[in-house]
């Protein structure tokens, strides 16, 4: 759904791997454009957080693409570039409510 709150965005995704030899391959990454609001979160969602993530800096993107956030056996978490830095998905929430369905992902700034 693109409205004049959201704003195209990059999300690159990693491939497909598969086991080789028994041990597990990445595939390429893909880079995906979506169209997304793009908020920092507020103090008192950064309470909520882990210390590891509140003095990385974070942001909530809203849209209805379905962000991955990594855990899966084999599956890494979406990555953005925000300000010139990189961040992860971290958090995904499911907003399921028939009005205006959409999802929730929470990015954090990743040290490289």
């Amino acid at each position: 759904m693109k409205s004049s709150f959201r704003k195209k965005v990059s999300i690159q995704r990693a491939g497909a791997g598969d086991y080789v030899a028994g041990r597990w391959v990445s595939g390429s990454p893909v880079t995906i454009e979506i169209f997304s609001s793009v908020q920092p979160v507020s103090g008192a969602v950064l309470d909520t957080l882990p210390e590891n993530r509140k003095s990385k800096g974070v942001f909530a993107l809203y849209s209805d693409f379905e962000f991955r956030k990594g855990g899966r056996p084999g599956e890494q978490p979406d990555r953005t570039t925000i300000g010139g830095d990189v961040f992860e998905c971290f958090a995904v929430e499911p907003w399921k409510n028939g009005i205006l369905e959409h999802f929730k992902a929470y990015f954090g700034k990743v040290d490289e």
